[in-house]
């Protein structure tokens, strides 16, 4: 039997300094670049979320708004005895070419 005494039996030697630090530098950057890798995918569907949910709904309502008002001016001439809030008015709406053309016509060109 030998007489050496072993206190840890199949024990080996500590790692290297180098190669453990090399291990953790690469573990801590490939968390980083997980991590954020994470945050801009999120961020990212997120920000796609907002625009499908109230960017765009809002943008054909304003363009439907906005074809609507241009037929009420390009329009023909009528008469509307109710406005949009159900009182009683009387009035002649023109088209707003011919609206210009009178007030040029009516302030003599100035």
């Amino acid at each position: 039997m030998s007489e050496a005494y072993e206190h840890n039996p199949g024990d080996h030697e500590d790692p290297k300094a180098g190669i453990t630090w090399f291990i953790g530098f690469v573990g801590s950057v490939a968390f980083v670049v997980t991590v954020l890798a994470v945050w801009a995918l999120y961020y990212n569907v997120k920000n796609e979320q907002v625009e499908e949910s109230f960017v765009a709904p809002a943008r054909e309502e304003i363009a439907e708004l906005k074809r609507s008002q241009e037929a009420l001016l390009a329009g023909p001439p009528r008469y509307i005895d109710v406005d949009d809030q159900g009182e009683n008015v009387s009035r002649y709406i023109i088209p707003i070419e011919q609206a210009m053309q009178l007030v040029v016509r009516e302030n003599g060109g100035r």
